[in-house]
C-alpha cells in the first residue's frame, strides 16, 4: 500500500501571532515586508509550517 504524502499544515495570522507572542499586526507587517512567507486565501493569509519554521530559523541565526 502506497502512503500519500503528508498534507502541509497551515496557520492563520492569529495562530502565528500567538506562537510568536506578538500582535497580529506584527505578523501582517512581516508578511508585507516579505520576511515571512504566506499565501493569500480569499481575504485571509495562511502561513505554512515550512514557512514558519524557516522564519524562526532565519530569525534565530541573526
Amino acid at each position: 500500500m502506497v502512503k500519500a504524502p503528508p498534507t502541509p499544515q497551515f496557520y492563520t495570522v492569529a495562530e502565528v501571532a500567538a506562537m510568536l507572542r506578538v500582535h497580529v499586526q506584527t505578523v501582517r507587517s512581516l508578511i508585507a515586508k516579505q520576511k515571512l512567507g504566506a499565501v493569500r486565501v480569499g481575504a485571509e493569509w495562511r502561513i505554512s509550517q515550512e514557512q514558519f519554521d524557516q522564519f524562526v530559523r532565519d530569525s534565530s541565526s541573526k
